[in-house]
């Protein structure tokens, strides 16, 4: 009678082992954690756990199901800083990781993380950027040229080490880069590099694709009539899926589809009418449809929705609008000036100093940075509660906020 118990207590682990292997079975366990929290710790018992967990269409369905509750807020942000003639700083000081404050359970979690080593035993001349951050990996350019060499992380791995990627292909054509991640796609891309041509690039017109697969490229380039005339110059972009959105500095939104090379403009809401590239940025939706325009407009900062972009005209629907300085309360008089100080007069000289610095995925948060010129601070604004905090500051002299690149694991 013992025999069988024994192959019993022996199948056992086979049988749930294969259970948590089938993706459907293991995405129904984890859309049951019921705190954010719980996922990012999901993911770290192994490489298909984290593979799910890190899902693009995964993540939509836990979204939708913690819809009414508190969405998670990011793990930390790389900052990116330039000297005062406008250059990247040094090797020791352009990039830096900042955790943010997490739930308690976290804390195991994030000592452990390796976020990436950018001061120490660097060459000076390798001084690396982060180009994207998604799904809880980070995309690196580990030096200042445009060849790379390119690395992928991810900070929360059991065992963290940076995956060097294959260079990409050398080609004559020369025009604006961006490079992201890749969303697990079902074609298994892992980075996205799209060349994009502007007014100040020869030849123009010209747009090179490349995707990584493996260990492989898969490049081409493709002629797109009166795309650089449209676009200008991109500042800001944003991959949604297959669509590249770029907002114009001719005063609206270029959505570029990677697959077939076409472009469409889609204008922005009507009584939009300045362009300021420290104030609008772009966010993508949970469902990969729509876009998300915010901006600072006076004392406010508005969230429109882009519900369709079909024909030439986007249909925008406001989502938000907040009062900064009922978001911001006592913090404030922390917004510096020009010169530094801060601001005693009236409000509206004092929020016309923020810039915008990053967005989350449906417009979830935002970060800013005020304008001092001795002393600057970073604020973190949760657009669902409205509420706002200072996460970072740093003496003007020892680097200028430059960029910022947010860290989440979903």
């Amino acid at each position: 009678m013992e025999q069988p118990e024994m192959e019993m207590e022996m199948e056992q682990p086979a049988a749930v082992s294969e259970v948590l292997g089938l993706d459907h079975l293991l995405d129904q366990i984890l859309l049951r954690l019921d705190i954010p929290v719980f996922l990012v710790l999901a993911s770290q018992v192994n490489k298909s756990w984290r593979r799910r967990a890190t899902d693009r269409d995964f993540l939509v369905r836990f979204r939708d199901r913690l819809a009414s509750r508190p969405r998670p807020r990011p793990l930390g942000f790389y900052v990116s800083f330039v000297d005062a003639l406008g250059l990247q700083h040094s090797a020791q000081d352009r990039t830096k990781f900042v955790p943010m404050s997490q739930h308690p359970k976290l804390a195991d979690v994030m000592n452990d993380a390796f976020f990436g080593n950018f001061g120490d035993n660097l060459d000076p001349d390798e001084k690396p950027v982060v180009m994207d951050c998604r799904n809880g990996r980070v995309l690196l350019n580990q030096s200042r040229r445009d060849a790379g060499p390119y690395v992928v992380l991810g900070p929360l791995d059991p065992a963290p080490a940076p995956a060097l990627l294959p260079p990409l292909p050398p080609h004559p054509l020369r025009n604006k880069m961006f490079w992201f991640l890749g969303d697990y796609r079902r074609d298994g891309t892992l980075c996205v590099y799209v060349g994009i041509p502007t007014q100040l690039h020869q030849p123009k017109d010209m747009v090179r694709l490349a995707l990584l697969q493996g260990d492989n490229w898969v490049s081409n380039v493709s002629y797109v009539t009166g795309l650089s005339a449209t676009l200008g110059f991109p500042f800001d972009q944003l991959l949604v899926g297959d669509n590249l959105y770029m907002l114009s500095s001719n005063g609206y939104i270029v959505r570029l589809d990677l697959v077939s090379m076409r472009f469409r403009v889609i204008q922005l809401p009507d009584w939009w009418t300045d362009l300021d590239a420290d104030k609008q940025i772009l966010s993508r939706a949970y469902n990969d449809f729509g876009i998300n325009f915010i901006e600072i407009k006076g004392l406010h900062l508005h969230v429109w929705v882009c519900k369709s972009d079909g024909g030439n005209a986007g249909t925008w629907m406001l989502e938000a609008d907040i009062s900064l300085p009922a978001a911001f309360g006592d913090l404030a008089n922390l917004i510096a000036d020009e010169d530094g100080d801060v601001v005693d007069e009236p409000d509206d000289g004092r929020y016309e100093l923020l810039r915008l610095l990053s967005a989350g995925d449906n417009a979830d948060f935002v970060f800013m940075v005020d304008g001092g010129t001795h002393f600057q601070h970073i604020f973190y604004l949760d657009i669902r509660t409205r509420n706002v905090e200072e996460v970072y500051g740093r003496l003007v002299e020892d680097g200028e906020v430059f960029r910022i690149r947010h860290f989440m694991m979903t």
